[in-house]
Order: structure tokens, then C-alpha cells, then sequence
């Protein structure tokens, strides 16, 4: 009695079970349930000792886990630990990233620590081409290594000792092989023959697509044998990690030693316990930095991505008959990376590959119907976020007859002002695709009138007649072919469409980039919304910690 009696003392024991879910008009947490693996005795051995403490301190009658028991046949909650991360008294500090990161960038990118950088520093990433070949190394984890990573990063978080110490254990028991990371290439053309109408594969890697025969890039991540060194032998699931926005050309996964950025420790988790996990750079970025970039051109992410899976395919049948890629993977990503993962997850559930899971965290899923309507009203009245400007400069260009599948392309309805500044325009669209491009060239006033000067009509009349909820959506003639160009990269329909895989969307409902209401309403059984807290960076950090909740707990 002693042991239980100190337990319940412990802070944060009581929150860890008897926090609700966050619930709103149209959001609630996420209620779903993981299976557990048979083949872990070891990890079930936990889960019932500790359900046991939440017996012991009476708690289940109000444990949102036990209430939501019924979903599935046994199964973790996949909301306690973050619930339990966001009602900390430490979150404010842990939010400032003073414990994880030296620096955020707006895109939620994290530059470790010393403290938790295990490999080289990245290289200064200046524009002068790729530093790494393809096929090339980015570095290697033994799996003790990545126990030392993983129990680390735990430490970090504003956590319960004795939810931390489950935590160390359920990685202890996960972790089974080392990482290696390498750089991967492929091009739409190399695998011509994959595609076609009935699997969707000709909209963004017919002949006629825009990168078509670009050779794109990425980093794939191989679990390895600790023994030999050599890639692990047996059945290992496929994984897609998405990044947030980045700028900078070589600022990507296939540029980066493996481990320095918390942005891909999603990654490395994921091969540790059994996968082979693939990050690509996108369309524009790594290898094929001549392109143009195509920031929210969904086709692009299909361009850049699926053919990095055939490539992945192709490279494991060649190793060893002993090494395969099942026709499983899961999607994830934050940010740009979220949109992303809808869209890169969709393509392959066209293609036939079986999605155990979808995560999207914060992305601009309704860019044309609901983000645009709010960045550009704010920017008027000089209220954006700076941070936020980088974003419009980057949607700007890809709509002013930039990325050539874009249907406005050349139509005379370009994004930004090209008739009477035209010199502004070009020096917006030059530093975008140089990836130099900063808030500061110009001030709010600057960037509102580098926009076309249509649209800015079109907002000031929005404005007035309080009818931005449906802007673009019965647009005039003027603006008609930007607004439509624009709405088709939305994804809201593939996200109402979900009905054979597991969707998740995890997004704050303080996000100052990408608003909440983004996400669709009236969403499908298979789709669940979790809400969290914080600013886009911070939600970038609980949005990870719930991922990293559904792949481990």
C-alpha cells in the first residue's frame, strides 16, 4: 500500500488518466487504439502493470482510454501522452524549445542542442549544387546508439518521472536494429511503365507532367543488423516521413547527416523498430534544385515521392533474398509536410499499397478555400505574422505562371502584380527559386502591393461585405482562373474520401500559419482530428510527440 499511496503523489500521475479529451464545435481528440503485438510479451507486461496503478489509484472510471475500449480489441489510447504533455506546468518552457532546439525556423524545424546531436553538423548549406551523390552515406546508428538518442529525447519532455520510465522501456523493447542512412534518386521516367490512368500514376508522372524526367531525391533510412552491418534481413513495412517548409535548396533530407535535425527522429524511430522509411526533398529541392519549386501544387508531391518507392523496391530486391519491402507503409509530416502526407498517402492507396496509417499535422489542406482568404485579409491590415510572410512569397510564385501544370499558368490572372511591377514580381519569384527569399526585403504594405491588383480588390470587397468565409469560391471573372488554379490543389476532397485507411490530422488551435479551419468539417468515420495548443512551432513539437505515441506506445 505504501508504493501505491506514493504513486498517487507523484505530480502529473493523476492527469496522465483522468485528463479528458480537448473538445471543441467541430474538433475532438482522437480516440483511437493500437493493437498490440503478440510477439511482445515484455511490452504487454507493462501495459499491465500499468493498469494496474490506474486500478490501484482508482481512476477508471474517468480514463478516457478505458471509455473508448471498444474500438478496437485491446490498445493503447492514442491521446494520453500528449494530453498529458500539454497539461504540464513545464510546457511553456518546453514550447520555447529552450530545453531541444538552438533555433526554430517558422517551418518548425529544430536544430538539436550539442547536447543531442550525435553525428557531424550539417554543412553549410549554400547553393552551389548537391554535396552528397546518390547512393551516398548520411550516417549510421547502431541500435544502442538510438536507445541513447531516443531515452534522451524523452528526458527532454515535461513528462512524469514514472510515465518517462515506461516510456524508456516500451523503446527499450522496441528498438531492435541500427540505421543507416543513404541518399536515394529516381525520376518519374525511370519507371515509365508504373504508371497509368486506372492507379492515377499519369496525372503526375505521365510524359506530359511537370518533372517528368527530373532526376528527384530523398533519404531513405535501412534498419541494420548490429551483428553483420549489413541491412537486416526479413519483412520490413515502408514508411514516407514529409518535412515542413523549407527554403533553402539543399536544406533536405538527402543533404543532412543522419540524426542532426529533429525533424527526421520520426524517421530513425520508425527503422529502428522495423521499417524502411523514406524522406523525400521534393519537387525543387535536392537534386533537382534547377526545377522550380512547387510549394502546394499536390501533383509535385507525387512527382517527387512515388517514384522514390520503386526506386526503394528496386533497390531491396537487389540486395538479398532474405530483405522485403512489404506492400504496407505508413505517411507522415508536419506543415507543408502534412498536406503532403494526404496527398503522397492517397497516391499510394490509388497504386494499391496498403496504408497501415496517415498522420497530417498542421498543413494548408483548404489553401483556396479558407487559408488565403485569412493571410491575405491580414495582410492587408498589416496584421500577418512575419514569419508568415515567407509562405505567401513561396504561394505567390507558384501562381504567377511559374510551375507550368498550374492551370492559371499564362492566362494573364498571375498571383502577383506582373503588368504594373512587374520588376517586383520577378525579384519575388528570382528569390524564391534561389531559396533566399526573407520578410525583410520589403514591409507589410510592400507585399500587399506586390499582389495582383484584382485580388486586392476582390479582398477589400470581401472585407466589407463580410463574405470572406466563401472567397473564391464565386469569384469574378477577373480573378475567376487564379481562385480556380488555386482551390484544385486543395485536398479537402481526398480527405472527405477517406474510407479504407486510418487518417489522422493533429493541428493547434492557436496555429498563427496554417488556421485551423483548414481542416474539412462533416469528416468520415476513418478520419479523426486531434487539437492541441501552441503556435505553429510548438504545435510542430506535440504534433511529433503524438506520432511518436502511435508508432512506439
Amino acid at each position: 500500500m505504501k508504493m501505491k499511496t506514493s504513486l498517487l503523489h507523484l505530480p502529473g500521475v493523476i492527469l496522465i488518466y483522468a485528463l479528458p479529451g480537448i473538445m471543441s464545435e467541430d474538433y475532438s481528440a482522437i480516440t483511437s487504439t493500437d493493437n498490440y503485438d503478440n510477439s511482445k510479451p515484455d511490452l504487454r507486461a507493462v501495459q499491465s502493470l500499468e493498469g494496474n496503478l490506474r486500478h490501484s489509484v482508482g481512476l477508471e472510471a474517468v480514463d478516457p482510454i478505458a471509455s473508448h475500449a471498444n474500438n478496437k480489441k485491446g490498445g493503447h489510447s492514442s491521446t494520453w501522452l500528449i494530453d498529458q504533455v500539454m497539461a504540464s506546468d513545464n510546457l511553456a518552457q518546453y514550447l520555447s524549445a529552450e530545453k531541444l532546439c538552438e533555433a526554430v525556423d517558422v517551418s518548425g524545424g529544430c536544430v538539436p542542442k550539442k547536447s543531442m546531436k550525435y553525428t557531424n553538423t550539417v554543412r553549410s548549406l549554400a547553393n552551389a549544387g548537391p554535396s552528397v551523390e546518390c547512393n551516398g552515406i548520411l550516417g549510421e546508428f547502431s541500435s544502442s546508439e538510438l536507445k541513447k538518442i531516443f531515452t534522451d529525447l524523452v528526458d527532454t519532455l515535461p513528462l512524469p518521472f514514472v510515465t518517462k520510465f515506461f516510456i524508456k522501456i516500451y523503446i527499450g523493447s522496441s528498438v531492435k536494429y541500427g540505421v543507416r542512412g543513404m541518399k536515394i534518386c529516381s525520376s518519374c521516367e525511370s519507371f515509365a511503365g508504373k504508371w497509368n490512368h486506372n492507379n492515377g500514376g499519369s496525372d503526375y508522372c505521365g510524359e506530359d507532367v511537370y518533372g517528368y524526367n527530373t532526376v528527384v531525391s530523398g533519404a531513405v533510412y535501412y534498419p541494420i543488423d548490429d551483428k553483420t552491418s549489413k541491412i537486416a534481413t526479413g519483412d520490413f513495412k515502408g514508411a514516407f516521413l514529409n518535412r515542413p517548409t523549407k527554403f533553402n535548396d539543399f536544406d533536405v533530407p538527402s543533404e543532412q547527416t543522419l540524426g542532426s535535425e529533429v525533424d527526421s527522429y520520426i524517421g530513425l524511430i520508425a527503422s529502428s523498430i522495423g521499417s524502411i522509411t523514406i524522406l523525400p526533398d521534393f519537387l525543387g529541392f535536392g537534386e533537382s534544385y534547377k526545377n522550380k519549386k512547387a510549394y502546394i501544387v499536390k501533383e509535385s508531391y507525387k512527382t517527387a515521392s512515388i517514384p522514390l518507392w520503386f526506386e526503394v523496391n528496386k533497390q531491396v530486391a537487389a540486395m538479398n533474398t532474405q530483405t522485403r519491402l512489404s506492400n504496407e507503409v505508413f505517411v507522415a509530416g508536419y506543415s507543408e509536410g502534412g498536406y503532403a502526407s494526404v496527398v503522397i498517402g492517397e497516391a499510394l492507396h490509388q497504386m494499391g499499397v496498403k496504408l497501415g496509417f496517415v498522420h497530417a499535422s498542421g498543413g494548408p489542406y483548404q489553401f483556396g478555400k479558407t487559408e488565403m482568404a485569412i493571410t491575405l485579409a491580414e495582410l492587408r491590415e498589416s496584421k500577418s505574422p512575419s514569419s508568415k510572410l515567407h509562405l505567401l512569397a513561396m504561394a505567390a510564385t507558384m501562381f504567377s505562371s511559374t510551375v507550368p501544370n498550374v492551370s492559371n499558368y499564362g492566362e494573364g490572372q498571375d498571383a502577383l502584380e506582373t503588368k504594373v511591377r512587374p520588376e517586383r514580381a520577378e525579384s519575388i519569384k528570382r528569390q524564391v527559386g534561389r531559396g533566399r527569399i526573407s520578410e525583410r526585403i520589403m514591409p507589410h504594405r510592400g507585399w500587399w502591393k506586390s499582389l495582383n491588383s484584382d485580388i486586392r480588390r476582390y479582398v477589400r470587397r470581401a472585407v466589407k461585405n463580410g463574405t470572406l468565409d466563401k472567397f473564391c469560391q464565386d469569384a469574378p471573372r477577373n480573378v475567376r482562373k487564379l481562385c480556380h488554379a488555386v482551390i484544385e490543389q486543395d485536398v479537402d476532397d481526398i480527405i472527405r474520401s477517406v474510407s479504407e485507411y486510418d487518417l489522422v490530422l493533429c493541428h493547434s488551435k492557436d496555429d498563427e500559419i496554417t488556421n485551423i479551419g483548414n481542416i474539412p468539417t462533416n469528416l468520415p468515420e476513418r478520419v479523426k482530428v486531434k487539437v492541441v495548443t501552441g503556435l505553429h512551432t510548438e504545435a510542430a513539437i506535440l504534433c511529433f510527440i503524438d506520432v511518436f505515441e502511435t508508432l512506439l506506445l
